[in-house]
């Protein structure tokens, strides 16, 4: 996408130079570890150049640190994801308003289980 190259997909042709937006990754080791989370998190989001904010954060692992590090991105306007933190905890939107998750909470999963055993 950052090079315009449009031999795979047709409408990427050129978007180099329509679009000042590159796609970058950054990967940081929080190691499970709530306070390593909040250091990486804080690093982040300090950066003095607004070029080199994130435009989202793809979050933890475990609802704990999910938990700390929403409180961050949430104050300073960055989205976060997570792919597999279920606490219901981060159901609360007013807490949390800018987490969202690829999978239902324990809440969403915790009826289903239960009537299914009961089957």
């Amino acid at each position: 996408l950052n090079t315009g190259n449009g031999t795979l997909v047709e409408e990427v042709a050129g978007l180099d130079k329509r679009c000042n937006i590159k796609f970058t990754a950054e990967v940081r080791d929080t190691a499970l570890s709530e306070i390593e989370a909040l250091n990486h998190i804080v690093d982040l989001t300090s950066r003095l150049e607004k070029t080199e904010l994130p435009a989202a954060v793809l979050g933890a692992f475990r609802s704990a640190v999910s938990i700390a590090t929403s409180l961050v991105t949430g104050l300073r306007g960055i989205p976060q994801i997570s792919p597999i933190s279920t606490s219901s905890q981060l159901d609360n939107a007013q807490q949390f308003p800018l987490f969202g998750r690829t999978v239902p909470s324990d809440d969403g999963t915790a009826v289903p289980a239960i009537k299914y055993l009961k089957a």
